[in-house]
């Protein structure tokens, strides 16, 4: 099944991997590593992007699923609220500057460190590919130099039959989800008050990229 979406994908991938080696690569005057981002809803298809997408980059990847700590734990109706994103917060920063990013997953049944520590050495790398919720609002917005939204119309039943695996508990949680990406996406305007064809949005405002989930992907500009 992965192999059917990505060979369906190629073709948008494809297309973003160019956009962004020629308006982002081409231009590093900083020295410091660029970071791009990939949000979307729950369930919308972050990862499915995220990780082709770094892979053919040759980018390191910094995703926030590691670093949530299950939903019986949510503290906020509103992602970039949830007290989860202050460590990713820091992870970010680090990653900015070119520094050491060391962190350990978390499993999301138990909210405690699970597997082998991960990490991103300093000056090993020069991208790194962000993904998650809630990183498009205000207070991540100026942390990415490149920001791709995952369009999915129906990202509910999409992660409802990714996770049917774990049973009635996660059914619940996806309704949860599911309040909350809402309530984000109307706080933030996203995805259709950031189209970077909306020339009445500044440009610092406005999205570099959409994939749509659903077959179709589609650049308006920078």
């Amino acid at each position: 099944m992965v192999d059917l979406v990505l060979q369906r994908l190629g073709p948008q991938l494809n297309a973003l991997e160019d956009d962004i080696r020629r308006t982002l690569i081409q231009d590093n005057s900083t020295g410091y590593p660029k970071l791009i981002v990939v949000s979307s809803d729950a369930g919308a298809g972050k990862s499915t992007v995220a990780t082709p997408l770094a892979n053919r980059l040759g980018a390191v990847e910094l995703p926030l699923d590691d670093f949530y700590r299950g939903p019986h734990d949510l503290e906020s109706e509103i992602w970039d609220q949830t007290y989860f994103m202050d460590d990713y917060a820091r992870a970010l920063e680090l990653a900015a500057g070119g520094h050491k990013v060391r962190w350990q997953p978390i499993d999301w049944h138990t909210g405690a460190p699970d597997g082998p520590e991960r990490c991103i050495a300093r000056g090993e790398y020069d991208l790194v590919v962000a993904s998650g919720v809630g990183l498009l609002g205000d207070r991540f917005w100026g942390s990415f130099d490149y920001r791709i939204w995952v369009d999915c119309n129906d990202p509910l039943s999409r992660g409802l039959a990714r996770d049917i695996v774990y049973g009635a508990e996660f059914a619940d949680y996806w309704q949860i989800w599911r309040r909350m990406d809402q309530r984000f996406r109307a706080k933030y305007g996203l995805p259709h008050n950031r189209r970077p064809d909306d020339l009445s949005v500044p440009p610092d405002r406005r999205l570099n990229w959409i994939i749509d989930n659903n077959l179709r992907s589609r650049r308006y500009g920078s």
